[in-house]
């Protein structure tokens, strides 16, 4: 249960002024309402959100947590200001910074922060005494600890506040220990595995049809699990007897195929490997093809859609986040975050949201329309396409963008194109193609700075 305050350090300042509401009142409502369920036990309740004193921990627990985050506080602990310049690369602490200049400004060390704890759990360990209790476990949800401070009286009538439910008795007492997650896979991926398995055995190929829905999770990652475990099973044999042909660890490519239809919950297609290709025709929630070392995936629209896919967002943040290798090909936009932490897979979006390609240290990255502000940001390595009418967005700083110049690269450009247009029937791949001097002046070349010779850079500006 996180507070409406912006921690992340992300949140828009509207969002903290206007949005969201006090940890205090979503811990109320979840434990009450789980405990009513009958649900209570199965779970641990975290809560974060400016907690900074013992206090906090102990009004906490009374409410219904039993774990806590603190994660500013830590921070203040190593000597962050909050300058609010965290994506900046110039953090005056030298605590959220890779430049060697201001990293010899942090003075923080670990013991600042094994004091600070130490602190918290000492004054915790004193408010505890004073109730009577052994330890925190003991008072959890315990609210009859609890009272309303008669100094704020005045300010709950007058804003018509209903405090009746933060100090309302909940029965309830954990009874043992919280059950372990199974670790376990849905019935859908289950199922999804068995089906390749079965007919890469009989043929040596698996071409499996499936619907999904956004309450299926991690769709196709239980496949990359097995994948990856046969190929440590097949590098296992080759250490142990070199004498023996190689095999290859992983399935020849496109050797299964997956076409699913649908809307994909979380994380649909993540840490694909190589032998894999899937592709869905719907639309996928945030994590699409996450940590992806190989393979293929493709999100396009449903075969009845009447909508252009240009102008529609497909897939929701975070996909390609930290990807190593791969090729994946959205034909529709993609929300923020595209291709974060990128190092070696390929892509092609028809747009995308905030901070795309930021952190990116290799791969090729095609974003055939508009993309939203600060992309490039950090970026060290790898090679990015943009429209020409969007550069405003990009992230200068970090990030120089030019014009198409060697053939070699104008080639590759158009195979791609040429593959993702076969793959998605794109109409901007098709218009691009179409004519030979489009692509040239359409699309601009992004270089990292830190890529660049010296130079070099003042040559392009």
């Amino acid at each position: 249960i996180s507070g409406g305050d912006g921690g992340t350090g992300a949140a828009p300042l509207s969002s903290m002024k206007h949005a969201g509401l006090p940890w205090e009142l979503g811990l109320v409502d979840a434990h009450r309402r789980l405990v009513e369920l009958g649900l209570r036990d199965e779970v641990r309740l975290r809560v974060d959100g400016g907690l900074s004193t013992p206090r906090d921990l102990v009004m906490a627990a009374l409410l219904g947590a039993e774990e806590f985050g603190l994660r500013k506080l830590l921070l203040v602990a190593q000597g962050c200001i909050m300058a609010r310049v965290c994506e900046k690369n110039r953090c005056p602490t030298g605590i959220a910074t890779h430049d060697p200049r201001f990293k010899a400004k942090y003075k923080g060390s670990p013991q600042h922060v094994v004091t600070l704890l130490r602190w918290l759990a000492d004054g915790v360990r004193r408010l505890l005494a004073r109730l009577g209790a052994r330890s925190l476990q003991e008072i959890v949800g315990q609210r009859q600890w609890l009272e309303a401070a008669p100094a704020h009286g005045a300010l709950v009538a007058a804003r018509h506040i209903d405090i009746g439910p933060m100090h309302a008795p909940v029965p309830w007492m954990r009874s043992g220990p919280v059950p372990a997650p199974t670790g376990g896979w849905s019935a859908h991926e289950q199922e999804l595995i068995e089906a390749v398995r079965l007919q890469l055995e009989a043929t040596g190929r698996a071409e499996v049809e499936r619907s999904v829905g956004n309450q299926d999770r991690a769709v196709g990652t239980g496949l990359a699990g097995e994948l990856a475990r046969r190929a440590a099973r097949v590098r296992a044999v080759h250490r142990r007897e070199p004498e023996r042909p190689r095999a290859s660890p992983f399935p020849a490519p496109d050797s299964i195929r997956l076409r699913l239809h649908g809307s994909a919950g979380q994380g649909f297609a993540a840490f694909t490997t190589e032998g894999a290709s899937i592709e869905l025709r719907g639309e996928a929630n945030d994590g699409v093809a996450k940590s992806m070392s190989g393979g293929r995936v493709i999100v396009r629209p449903p075969e009845a859609s009447h909508f252009l896919a240009e102008d529609n967002v497909i897939s929701g943040n975070g996909a390609l986040y930290g990807a190593t290798g791969g090729t994946i090909y959205v034909h529709g936009r993609a929300g923020d975050r595209f291709a974060v932490r990128n190092s070696g897979a390929t892509a092609v979006v028809e747009g995308a949201g905030l901070h795309a390609c930021e952190y990116m240290t290799g791969g090729t990255v095609v974003i055939l329309g508009p993309v939203m502000a600060n992309a490039g940001a950090g970026m060290t390595g790898g090679r990015l396409f943009l429209p020409a009418e969007h550069r405003a967005q990009l992230n200068e700083e970090y990030v120089i963008a030019s014009a198409l110049e060697d053939d070699g690269e104008h080639e590759r450009l158009r195979a791609l194109l040429g593959d993702y247009l076969r793959a998605t029937g794109s109409r901007t791949a098709r218009a691009l193609l179409a004519d030979p001097a489009a692509i040239g002046h359409r699309l601009l070349r992004v270089w990292p700075r830190a890529a660049l010779p010296m130079d070099q850079a003042r040559a392009l500006g």
